[in-house]
């Protein structure tokens, strides 16, 4: 993928510094501008802490990027290969009730070929940009295997964040399709189940939070901006369906100031914020 086109993908935006990020705005205790992996990245991340946004002139920060694109892209490509092969893990975590519970073991199935079907596909960069976040902030003696573990979890509960909403989304919209395939409530036996079963995505989340992070300081606060960017989102998505209702199509409501209120409470707060 052209770096241009991953970075706008992640919402980084080659814009003129001044415009934006002012030299004198200073977010968090960073001294200098954060580069992951040799990528300019604003950094949001469950801890409430912030990189500073980086401040470079356009052209010199191209010419960085591209004096180190190709290994740059061979470390995102494995990290990326890291975070997709955790997803066996996550999966095992979540069923391991069936255990235990046998008389639940029905349930338990439908979950794994809900999580199986609808959580991956996409590009992950929402989980992935939790762990780029991790490998960039935190001091490397303190990255071992533990740390990275929930690194690579809490990115997968975004990812599952991410599945709940389309999964209602595409009921709401009838849509047809999603990633290149039939969307799950249109499979065949699914129909309106699959309302329980984004129910279910989301709450797999807290039980990931839980099971992983539950002894660590800022848990409370996962907790916190998780439901928070959950309310703002589904806010958002109330606009949308509100301005354009099926069948009622009225353009008065189609204005600027409606578009970008639904960009900010749909998409960018659970994209970018969380």
């Amino acid at each position: 993928m052209p770096l241009s086109r991953w970075l706008r993908s992640v919402g980084v935006f080659l814009l003129p510094a001044p415009y934006w990020a002012p030299r004198e705005r200073w977010l968090g205790s960073l001294r200098r501008p954060s580069l992951v992996h040799g990528y300019p990245v604003l950094a949001w991340h469950s801890a409430r802490c912030w990189c500073q946004a980086w401040t470079e002139e356009p052209r010199a920060l191209c010419s960085s990027l591209r004096m180190n694109g190709d290994q740059n892209s061979d470390v995102y490509a494995q990290e990326k290969q890291d975070f997709v092969q955790h997803f066996s893990q996550i999966v095992r975590v979540l069923t391991e009730d069936e255990m235990g519970h046998p008389e639940i073991g029905d349930a338990i199935a439908r979950l794994k070929e809900v999580l199986e079907y609808n959580a991956i596909g996409g590009k992950y960069n929402r989980g992935l940009t939790v762990v780029v976040a991790f490998r960039e902030l935190v001091e490397p003696r303190k990255q071992d295997a533990d740390s990275l573990q929930r690194a690579w979890t809490v990115g997968w509960c975004v990812e599952l964040l991410q599945a709940f909403f389309l999964v209602a989304d595409d009921i709401m919209d009838s849509s047809l399709t999603r990633r290149g395939q039939i969307c799950w409530y249109q499979k065949p036996g699914v129909g309106l189940d699959a309302i329980n079963d984004a129910n279910l995505l989301e709450a797999c989340i807290y039980r990931l939070l839980k099971l992983y992070c539950r002894e660590q300081p800022y848990y409370l606060n996962l907790i916190e901006l998780f439901l928070q960017s959950s309310y703002q989102t589904e806010i958002g998505q109330t606009l949308d369906l509100l301005t354009a209702p099926q069948g009622n199509v009225d353009l008065v409501r189609f204005t600027e100031k409606r578009y970008k209120s639904i960009v900010k409470y749909k998409t960018a707060f659970y994209s970018f914020y969380l």
